[in-house]
């Protein structure tokens, strides 16, 4: 789920961050934040407050290797989305190895209704997950053209 991205510039860095300022009043609907001198943080702006954690998030880090300005970078769902996630999948797992203490055999697991419960809870989850982030492919991908065009301009000018 995580995508990771590296993208390679000849500008500075300070450039390449007022790249970032200028592009931001363009893309309304991304959200950057400069967090560090070397990280930077794209999310959208005014997204709405029940969907947010599924909303893509872009974290990078901006370094100079050489002659070039490097983007090391993923995106990702917002950590509280992540950490939802985790304990749903967590408690299912921790309850499944209790019933599984319980009963004592793999064959009394699976016919027992409580772990079944759990195994369709934590498919459940599991299927929640891979939809949003099939459903936040198209801001991904603009958040990908407005990167392009602070990072690669003579890229984005071929393309």
């Amino acid at each position: 789920m995580f995508q990771r991205l590296i993208l390679r510039s000849q500008a500075s860095i300070e450039n390449i961050h007022q790249k970032v300022k200028n592009s931001a009043k363009r893309f309304v609907d991304i959200k950057t934040e400069l967090i560090e001198p070397d990280k930077i943080k794209l999310s959208r702006k005014n997204a709405p407050p029940i969907l947010s954690g599924f909303v893509p998030v872009f974290v990078g880090r901006v370094c100079r290797r050489g002659q070039e300005t490097e983007l090391t970078g993923y995106f990702r769902f917002n950590l509280l989305a992540i950490g939802l996630f985790a304990g749903f999948i967590g408690s299912s797992i921790l309850s499944l190895i209790s019933i599984y203490l319980q009963s004592k055999s793999l064959g009394a697991l699976f016919s027992d209704s409580r772990a079944l419960f759990e195994l369709q809870f934590s498919g459940f989850c599991l299927l929640v997950a891979v939809f949003a982030w099939m459903g936040g492919k198209p801001f991904r991908e603009h958040m990908k053209v407005f990167l392009l065009e602070n990072f690669n301009p003579q890229e984005n000018k071929s393309t």
